[in-house]
């Protein structure tokens, strides 16, 4: 009802583990899309939350983690990935790692890179040991 008129995609991913799988809607496209997030908790279907980082290209589960990864770029050179857990009905954010490139001589594509987590600049080496992580693929069906 809610996504009326737009194009959207359905997946099930079991975000906590506990044995039921949550309701994952996408709508929008690309750069812009945006996420509803559902599960089944005291007999009824919730809303986790909704609209959650619109302007995110996609969502992945987090091997051996009960979470879920969001990411997304703001363009060429900015990227970043932000986490979440699952606590009852809600979704908890975790944390935000953000990689932004500059360029510093724009006719040799030389650039340099910067690094943060949770907005606080870090050094190349604590961004990845935040970053290592699997994914796993969640699959959508799209209408």
């Amino acid at each position: 009802k809610e996504l009326r008129g737009q194009n959207y995609g359905i997946a099930y991913y079991d975000i906590n583990k506990d044995g039921v799988q949550e309701l994952i809607v996408e709508y929008g496209a690309g750069v812009r899309c945006g996420f509803k997030f559902y599960t089944y908790y005291g007999k009824k279907v919730k809303k986790m939350h909704s609209n959650l980082l619109e302007g995110c290209s996609g969502v992945y589960g987090v091997k051996g983690k009960k979470q879920i990864a969001l990411y997304g770029s703001n363009g060429w050179g900015d990227h970043w990935v932000t986490t979440y857990t699952m606590s009852k009905n809600k979704l908890k954010k975790g944390h935000t790692y953000e990689e932004r490139d500059v360029i510093t001589n724009a006719r040799t594509g030389k650039y340099k890179a910067y690094y943060y987590i949770d907005g606080k600049k870090c050094s190349k080496k604590a961004f990845q040991k935040g970053q290592k992580t699997k994914s796993v693929n969640i699959s959508f069906t799209y209408y």
